[in-house]
């Protein structure tokens, strides 16, 4: 049945804002984790005025924008929430994490959902991994549109960037650009119900949920894929031996 005009306004002012059309997911997870995400405004110490304003003009515009209400869905919207909450709430890639939401800028124009921040306690430092999410079906557009440009950068020798990040922990004082490695998380339909079905029954019952076994395989198979692309890439040795460690370390953690 088409939707009435009332609905369609709805959906739209929830779409700008970066609800979802389910209020007690909303209450229970939308609402803590976009307390945690950084405003462009917070980093006037490292950006000017005049730079932070044209980014936040860049996103309103996108946003605003008939098409972007259009493709914009609550199912990635869903993902990218419930796959923090499983990360850092559920411990699914570990205990020693801590996930931060990306700015909307970074979000929106450089195609990171939210960073995952690694502790190596034997040498007291983090490790970052930046994580898109999608409700794609099709492998072959996700392998076009999301993996390979992530392949091609390492290619040239650059990692992904993100221009507005600052740590939730007061251990980690790392604040503004980070480049770090970059994986695509892909949930079925039918998978992404069944866990919002659960959060909004106990967030708790997300621990040791089969589907954190299914997003370690993924995080390790893209980059294992990437390890191979730098050890091929025509970039010198040390600068592609640098970004093989950077890789090698995020596959420790999921051991």
């Amino acid at each position: 049945m088409p939707k009435d005009f009332s609905t369609k306004i709805l959906e739209k002012f929830y779409r700008e804002k970066g609800w979802v059309m389910d209020e007690q997911f909303n209450q229970k997870v939308v609402a803590i984790w976009k307390e945690l995400r950084p405003k462009c405004k917070e980093f006037k110490k490292i950006y000017s005025l005049e730079e932070i304003k044209k980014d936040i003009e860049k996103v309103e515009r996108i946003k605003s924008s008939e098409d972007w209400v259009a493709r914009t869905k609550d199912d990635p919207i869903i993902l990218e929430y419930i796959l923090m909450e499983g990360i850092e709430g559920a411990n699914w890639l570990g205990e020693n994490t801590i996930v931060t939401p990306t700015a909307e800028y970074d979000d929106i124009k450089r195609g990171v959902d939210f960073v995952v921040s690694f502790f190596d306690d034997k040498d007291e430092t983090w490790h970052y991994l930046a994580i898109d999410a999608t409700v794609k079906s099709d492998e072959t557009k996700i392998l076009r549109e999301d993996i390979l440009p992530t392949l091609k950068r390492l290619e040239k020798g650059e990692l992904t960037k993100i221009k507005y990040f600052y740590s939730t922990d007061p251990k980690d004082i790392k604040i503004g650009q980070l480049e770090l490695p970059k994986v695509v998380i892909k949930l079925e339909e039918e998978v992404l119900k069944e866990l919002v079905d659960t959060v909004n029954k106990s967030k708790r019952e997300l621990a040791g949920h089969p589907a954190s076994q299914d997003i370690k395989k993924q995080i390790r198979e893209q980059i294992e894929s990437a390890i191979k692309t730098l050890d091929k890439a025509r970039i010198p040795g040390s600068q592609a031996q640098k970004l093989i460690v950077k890789h090698q370390k995020i596959l420790k953690f999921l051991e």
